[in-house]
């Protein structure tokens, strides 16, 4: 389940005891994710606090249960200098989005300029609805922030992706 990448950049920073912050929505998941550290030698700590954004990143309590290496689920990177090492996982869905598009597309019918923007963990799904409704005859925008990892992506306090396409869409 979890990225080779993210064991291995878990390993390159030499990280033992990882302070594991993770989203509500992974809660039925994060046991797992927690056997599957375990497995790779890491010793985790599952933080069980709201998490609020990569920006989110409790330092201090890490801190203060001796936690050496941060693991930030569902939150991308976008440019904070951390005061220890913290790795980012995107834990971005797969999600075919077509079939509730085909079902609900004659919500659309009366815009033809269309902006697209998403969270992190559907980004991947941004270009196949860009190619979908281009299809059937839309004008699809994007908007890309300077700060944010993916081509769309907007977080809660930072929607710079949507702003920068509002002036171009219905």
């Amino acid at each position: 389940m979890i990225p080779p990448e993210v064991i291995a950049e878990l390993k390159s920073k030499n990280a033992k005891r990882i302070f594991v912050q993770f989203p509500e929505g992974l809660t039925l998941k994060i046991q797992e994710i927690a056997k599957e550290l375990e497995k790779e030698g890491f010793e985790p700590v599952l933080c069980m606090n709201a998490v609020f954004g990569a920006c989110d990143t409790r330092e201090d309590e890490s801190r203060r249960l001796k936690c050496d290496t941060i693991l930030h689920i569902a939150h991308a990177d976008f440019g904070i200098k951390p005061g220890m090492p913290i790795v980012y996982w995107d834990y971005l869905i797969d999600v075919d989005p077509l079939p509730i598009l085909e079902k609900n597309l004659n919500i659309l019918d009366r815009f033809d300029n269309i902006g697209l923007i998403t969270q992190l963990q559907y980004v991947k799904t941004l270009p196949i609805v860009q190619k979908f409704l281009e299809s059937k005859g839309r004008k699809v925008f994007i908007g890309k922030s300077k700060t944010e990892k993916y081509l769309g992506q907007v977080l809660g306090c930072r929607v710079d992706a949507g702003k920068m396409i509002d002036d171009k869409v219905d």
